[in-house]
Order: structure tokens, then C-alpha cells, then sequence
């Protein structure tokens, strides 16, 4: 039964596998045996929601797919509001693309800001899959993609020293794609492309500018930030690709989304047509509403069946910034105050150290809500750590930290981070922001000081792949009031990058 099991989730034909993660939680159960849990059903059925209202799109993707198969490439982005969904087609088409038997590698923003973390990830499983191309990177550049942390920053550092050095490895990377492209069609998925690290933007832009003319195809959601982004690159990327708009569903579409989730639940089309009302056809915001209220038990998951209301006594959060204080709420104590701890904001995500170093709890008990946080669906798991599945419900936690715990999380973040720092100019800056936001300004000022050496001996050829620390860095500067002699270091380093 489970080797069956098995090859079903193989199959390439997708009525071949099994419907959604409740059928395949139901039949694990039984293969085992394992008694039934209603929670983790219900929770399968709320991850298992259809593609709904973006026929067009997948067809255009399919349109491009055929035509990179015969050696002529492009670049499709996606733009919509949060909630609308780009990310959910995304990942639907990247699936799509690898059972069509296209070489597909994904990446997103979620690594970070320091330089070529989104550029590592596609490097990376680009070897994964033809490791012979490994011969098209010199010996230098292949360490900034090797395994070992330290070996990874010492190679950076020797990137980012050299202008012509970070010229030669923007131009290796450029041929390695083209070179994959050529021994296999291949296509490159990106979430949140607005939001990745300048380096690799800068060579996804030149990729997608040259697929027109080899089997090589880039398809990416632009991210909530892409709209108010005024960088030239990003400009330049929306001028080499075909950008999509998508559009709020229709009220027959929120049906269906919500039918293949709940089946054909009793009154389930009233609550349709009532979710469409208050979200404005958004399904982000519906899934949430049903989410809350599979959590509050008014539908409930009971033996194999949806059991909805007739109507609802009280009321449904109307916004979703209320939407979220009421999830908030419903966390236990233990898992809010943990997550509260984690909300600092900064410009990489969580790894397990900084979780450890957070945390007020024991470490049995750290790892237990950090499972706890991934189910209620506040974290998403990494390969080394966790981030916010939505940055707004990171901020509303934050807001709700007294000031003297925002400063003590700081202080923990800072030393947790400083290990990394030497050597590795995004981390010093990072831990010199978590050192000022903690109230350690002679701490802080030291590093600054140290920080702008490293870029005068660098001979300030690297300050671009820091750019955005260096903003929030001077508007802390003035927040704090520490004087124009503090804020003569980054405005220096901006303005010896072009910034002004």
C-alpha cells in the first residue's frame, strides 16, 4: 500500500495523485495505522486549496513553455495586490514546468539581502542538476558557492574588494545560465523578485534580457515592495519581460476556490457569496476569513465531512489588519510571547542561533512552539531557520513588545549575529543597526567606525550590496540624534556609490 502510496505522488498525470493533503493524510493514516486527528485533516484541507480565475495566465505559461522547448526564451512577471495570489501561481506554474520534463530552479527572497543569496540558491541546485557545469565557473568563484560559511565570506570579500573581480563573476554566472539553457531548456522561478539581494537582480535583469534568444525562460512575482521600487534595474527587468496584472476573482471563482476546500459543504454557497462581499473577490483575504473560522470551530471538520453554519452569531474581522490581531490572540501564551521575541526586524531571516538566542524558553521547549508557530501557519520553515509567512503579522507583533524587550531582543540579536560579522560587511552592518536599536550607541558608533575602514580599504567598490542598510542606518542615525559626525560615514558611502 505505501509503495502504491508512493507512486501515486509521482505520477505525472495530476488526476493520478492523490487530491489533496487531507486524502493523503487519511491514507497514510490507514496505511500505518494511525488514529485519525481531526485538526491535521482540517489543516490539510486548508493547504490543499485549488488554482482558481487564472486560466489565462497558465495558458500563457504553457504558450511559453512550448516555445522555450524549441530554443526561444522570455520573461513573464506577475504583479497584483498582497493576497492576490502571485505567489500561489507561481509555484503552480514552476510544478508545471518540471512535470512538463523543463530544468526548473527556484528561488525567492526570503534569504536575505546579502550579496548573491538568491544567486547561491539557483547556483546551487543548478549543479545539483548538471554538475559538469561546474567547469564554467573558475576556482575562485565556485568557493562563494560551496558549502562552508567562512569560506563562502572570505570568497566575497574577495568579490566585492574588486570592481573588475565582481565584473568577471556577474559575466561567469551570465554564461553558466545561458550554458544549462543549451544543454537543457530551462526555466527560472522567482518569488518576491523586488525584494532579492542587488547582485542577483541585477543578473536575473540581464538573463531575461537575452531569452529571447535561448531556451531559457524566467517567470517571477514582482512582490508587494515592486511598486514603489524606483530602481533602474528593476525598471529595466519590466521592460524585458511581459508583465501580468492579475485581477480580484470573480464571485463564481471564489466558489469554486472555497468548494475545493470544503467539498460540497451545506450552505456552503451562501458563505461563498459572503466572503466574496467582504474580501472583494481577494483570495488571500478569503482563505484567511476560513481560516479563522475553522480555528474558532464555527465550520468544523467532523468524521470525513465540513459541517458550516446556516449563519454566524457573531461577527467576521472586516479588515484584515483585524484579521490578523485576532489570530494573534488566539495563539497560546507561550507561542506569543516567542513570537513577539522573534518579530525584530532585520534583513535576513531567522536562523535556528538567532531563534536560540531570542527565546526566553528552554530549548525543547523553543523547539516545540517553533513547530507550534509553523502549523498556525506565523513561520515558515527553512533550511536552516524560519521567516514570517507575512510581514504584516510580524509587525503587528512587533507593535505589541514594550520598549525595554525591543531593545534587550536587539542586544541578544547583535550578539548572536556578531561571530559572522568579521569579514562579511553585511553582517557588520546589520549587528552595528541591532547594537543602536539596543541603546548601545558607543557599542554601535565603534562599529560604524570600523565598518566605513573596511569600505575605505575596499575602496568603496562594494557599497551598493548595501545600500538599504545604509538608508535605514542614516534615518536611525537621525532618529537617535547622535550628530552630522555620525552620519558623515554612510552618507559618505552612499554618495561614493552614486546614490545622490
Amino acid at each position: 500500500e505505501l509503495d502504491r502510496l508512493i507512486l501515486a505522488l509521482l505520477a505525472i498525470a495530476r488526476e493520478g495523485r492523490p487530491e489533496n493533503t487531507a486524502a493523503l493524510i487519511e491514507r497514510l493514516s490507514g496505511i500505518a495505522p494511525l488514529a485519525r486527528e481531526q485538526e491535521t485533516s482540517a489543516r490539510g484541507y486548508l493547504d490543499s486549496q485549488s488554482l482558481v480565475g487564472r486560466e489565462r495566465e497558465q495558458k500563457r505559461v504553457q504558450d511559453l513553455l512550448h516555445a522555450v522547448k524549441a530554443g526561444r526564451g522570455g520573461a513573464l512577471l506577475f504583479e497584483g495586490e498582497p493576497g492576490l495570489g502571485c505567489s500561489r501561481l507561481l509555484s503552480e506554474l514552476a510544478v508545471s514546468a518540471r512535470v512538463s520534463g523543463v530544468l526548473t530552479l527556484t528561488t525567492d527572497a526570503s534569504l536575505g539581502l546579502a550579496p548573491y543569496a538568491a544567486a547561491r540558491e539557483l547556483v546551487r541546485a543548478l549543479f545539483a542538476a548538471l554538475p559538469a557545469l561546474a567547469r564554467e565557473l573558475t576556482a575562485a568563484q565556485l568557493e562563494l558557492f560551496c558549502e562552508d560559511p567562512a569560506r563562502q565570506r572570505n570568497a566575497l570579500v574577495g568579490f566585492l574588494a574588486s570592481p573588475e573581480q565582481q565584473l568577471l563573476l556577474q559575466q561567469g554566472l551570465h554564461a553558466l545560465f545561458l550554458a544549462a539553457s543549451a544543454a537543457r531548456p530551462l526555466v527560472i522561478a522567482v518569488d518576491d523578485l523586488a525584494d532579492v539581494d542587488a547582485e542577483s537582480l541585477a543578473l536575473l535583469t540581464a538573463l531575461a534580457r537575452r531569452a529571447s534568444a535561448h531556451p531559457l525562460l524566467l517567470i517571477a512575482a514582482l512582490g508587494r515592495n515592486a511598486a514603489r521600487d524606483p530602481s533602474a534595474v528593476l525598471g529595466s527587468l519590466r521592460n524585458a519581460g511581459e508583465l501580468v496584472q492579475l485581477a480580484p476573482l470573480q464571485a463564481s471563482e471564489t466558489l469554486l476556490l472555497l468548494r475545493s476546500v470544503f467539498g460540497d459543504a451545506p450552505y456552503l454557497e451562501r458563505w461563498a457569496a459572503k466572503l466574496h462581499a467582504q474580501t472583494g473577490g481577494n483570495p488571500g483575504h478569503c482563505l484567511e476569513l476560513a481560516e479563522h473560522l475553522v480555528r474558532t470551530r464555527a465550520f468544523r471538520y467532523d468524521e470525513g465531512m465540513w459541517v458550516l453554519p446556516p449563519s454566524l452569531p457573531g461577527e467576521l474581522p472586516k479588515t484584515r489588519d483585524e484579521a490578523r490581531r485576532v489570530r494573534i490572540e488566539q495563539l497560546s501564551a507561550d507561542a506569543r510571547t516567542l513570537a513577539q521575541l522573534l518579530s525584530i526586524p532585520d534583513y535576513a531571516p531567522l536562523r535556528a542561533a538567532d531563534c536560540d538566542a531570542l527565546s526566553t524558553f528552554a530549548p525543547d521547549q523553543t523547539r516545540s512552539l517553533l513547530d507550534g508557530l509553523v502549523r498556525e501557519g506565523i513561520l515558515r520553515p527553512l533550511r536552516d531557520g524560519y521567516r514570517f509567512a507575512q510581514d504584516e503579522v510580524r509587525r503587528a507583533l512587533h507593535e505589541q513588545l514594550e520598549p525595554a524587550l525591543r531593545a534587550s531582543c536587539h542586544l541578544r540579536l547583535a550578539r548572536a549575529l556578531a561571530p559572522c560579522a568579521p569579514g562579511d560587511l553585511h553582517t557588520q552592518l546589520r549587528v552595528c543597526i541591532h547594537y543602536l536599536r539596543a541603546g548601545e550607541r558607543e557599542r554601535g558608533c565603534e562599529l560604524l567606525r570600523q565598518f566605513g575602514l573596511c569600505f575605505a580599504h575596499a575602496e568603496l567598490s562594494s557599497v551598493s550590496t548595501v545600500t538599504v542598510l545604509l538608508e535605514d542606518l542614516c534615518a536611525l542615525l537621525e532618529e537617535l540624534q547622535l550628530g552630522e559626525h555620525a552620519l558623515a560615514s554612510p552618507l559618505a558611502l552612499l554618495a561614493s556609490a552614486g546614490y545622490f
